[in-house]
């Protein structure tokens, strides 16, 4: 795996204390590691009447980047 930029390595790391983060950084970066397999969307509950919104997780892979020795 290509390596990550300061900037990516600081908004992956805002996902492990998150359990539920909707955007904890700017979109370009999160782009870029859902494209890299790191991160992924889902969907977040919500009500009828309210538009559909989502959030992101870490993937295995993402974890794996966080904690090599697992």
């Amino acid at each position: 795996m290509e390596s990550l930029t300061d900037e990516e390595l600081a908004c992956l790391q805002r996902f492990r204390s998150e359990t539920d983060s909707q955007q904890p950084c700017p979109q370009a970066v999160l782009d870029k590691l859902m494209a890299k397999g790191l991160i992924e969307q889902k969907r977040l509950l919500a009500l009828p009447v309210q538009p559909q919104r989502t959030g992101y997780q870490l993937t295995p892979a993402g974890r794996k980047v966080l904690n090599p020795s697992d």
